[in-house]
């Protein structure tokens, strides 16, 4: 487990999410993974790659999707996680209106319901467009 992670965090994330067999190893590092390899995975993500566009690729989506529903909540997954949710909403639209989109949007309103209050309240609002 711990080779795949590094194996995965010195690679281009977004190139791994786009392919398909990449994009199953990305959802089981956010279902598996320790806290710390997610919020890590979830940084270079963000970092490679535009969210939205990822949102709404076919297997890229299944990647983003899984690091919404994330349980590890780390103090940096949780500000991983308020950002990508932020960065989501701010196309809400665009994401509701795409073949993929609506179900990152799913996965990001389930985060919001599920964190922290501290957290929740940044996620909620970030969701909601405020």
């Amino acid at each position: 487990r711990e080779l795949v992670a590094h194996a995965l965090l010195s690679g281009r994330l977004a190139r791994i999410a786009q392919n398909r067999s990449g994009s199953f190893v990305l959802e089981a590092l956010f279902t598996h993974g320790s806290a710390e390899e997610q919020a890590a995975a979830l940084k270079l993500l963000r970092r490679d790659a535009d969210m939205v566009e990822l949102a709404t690729h076919g297997s890229a989506q299944r990647a983003v999707a899984a690091a919404l529903r994330s349980t590890a909540r780390g103090r940096d997954m949780i500000a991983q996680l308020a950002a990508l949710a932020s960065d989501l909403a701010a196309s809400a639209a665009f994401l509701d209106a795409s073949k993929f989109g609506p179900r990152v949007l799913e996965a990001a309103e389930m985060l919001s319901a599920s964190v922290s209050p501290p957290a929740s309240a940044v996620a909620a609002a970030a969701i909601a467009g405020a």
